[in-house]
């Protein structure tokens, strides 16, 4: 009986002490990004001549015509403008995940916790038994 009590409390003692923890985390970054690009070409050519009435005593000749009395101008315009616009979108996704296992042995620990115990319950028993004999010196 004295030895399945101690075998019962080693086994006890031995299989309460390891305690395993888990703890996973996941963290996850997004960084976006927009480059926005913008190319414009603008092309202008401008050529005038107009023709309006004066009072000049000289005729003008111009493209093989002859004029009396007028001025000549002469407008010519183009006009190109192009306007390019890029946009570049660039997203970046960051996952992390850590997983952590962590795992304690209190083994030790209650080891020395019955110890402990068992020595206080030995001196409350030495205690007990000599408070007994100085009550009663016969025994």
């Amino acid at each position: 009986m004295k030895k399945t009590l101690i075998l019962l409390t080693a086994i006890t003692l031995v299989s309460c002490g390891s305690v395993t923890k888990n703890k996973k985390s996941t963290e996850i970054e997004s960084e976006k990004q927009t480059d926005t690009r913008t190319n414009t070409l603008i092309t202008e050519n401008s050529d005038t001549y107009t023709i309006s009435p004066a009072d000049l005593s000289q005729p003008i000749s111009f493209n093989g015509k002859t004029y009396k009395n007028t001025i000549i101008k002469y407008e010519k315009n183009n006009k190109v403008t192009e306007e390019v616009k890029e946009e570049k979108v660039a997203e970046k996704v960051d996952i992390k995940e850590d997983d952590k296992v962590k795992q304690v042995d209190y083994t030790n620990f209650i080891i020395a916790l019955a110890i402990l115990l068992f020595l206080m319950f030995l001196f409350s028993l030495l205690f007990i038994n000599y408070q007994l004999k100085k009550l009663n010196p016969l025994n």
